[in-house]
């Protein structure tokens, strides 16, 4: 009954197609030609696969800007709690709590030295890699090896870590970042930065 109902009612509009042309789109009318293709069924195929790649592309950009208005929402809330904090001893304490939270990170270490006495440390490895880093001066990220993750957060757990260099008049340090897995921290915060 239905498909009578249907059938009566694109007969009484046939302009109903001209009208909605996605529903055209949509339907699939096979064209009966023997083994021959015609033209026009191989035309439909293609304007149907290439909709249909359209739709995955545009459902993978609406996925991105999810993500990055994510991501955007949470640096606007680190950049609110960094805004009431007063003093280095209170950024100390609360900076690795926010980043934590904000990049859903597994650690987060500040360490600062004084500028003057970074570079009378005795030469150990790490002190020598912390030091290079500081002079260039740039972000960078990665894998992280067993002894920079001890040093820095304490565990050797931590596998990838993205790291920012920290600079005022009178202390040097750097701000790290880390994650279990090697892949984490490279994909995700290198993207933020």
């Amino acid at each position: 009954m239905q498909e009578q109902q249907i059938a009566a009612y694109l007969t009484e509009h046939v302009n109903f197609f001209v009208r909605h042309p996605q529903v055209l789109t949509a339907l699939h009318l096979p064209h009966v030609t023997g083994e021959a293709t015609s033209l026009f069924d191989r035309q439909m195929r293609q304007l149907r696969a290439q909709n249909q790649q359209y739709r995955k592309q545009l459902a993978e950009l609406l996925q991105v800007a999810s993500e990055n208005d994510a991501i955007v929402q949470r640096l606007h809330q680190l950049t609110l709690a960094l805004i009431r904090i007063q003093g280095t001893e209170e950024l100390i304490q609360t900076l690795p709590d926010q980043v934590q939270t904000v990049f859903q990170a597994d650690a987060v270490a500040i360490k600062l030295f004084a500028a003057d006495k970074l570079q009378s440390q005795p030469k150990q490895p790490v002190v020598t890699q912390f030091y290079a880093f500081l002079q260039q001066g740039q972000p960078d990220c990665g894998p992280v090896s067993a002894t920079w993750s001890d040093y820095l957060f304490g565990t050797e757990t931590i596998r990838s870590m993205v790291i920012l260099p920290l600079q005022s008049a009178d202390q040097v340090g750097i701000l790290a970042i880390g994650s279990c897995d090697e892949n984490e921290v490279e994909v995700a915060i290198h993207i933020s930065l």
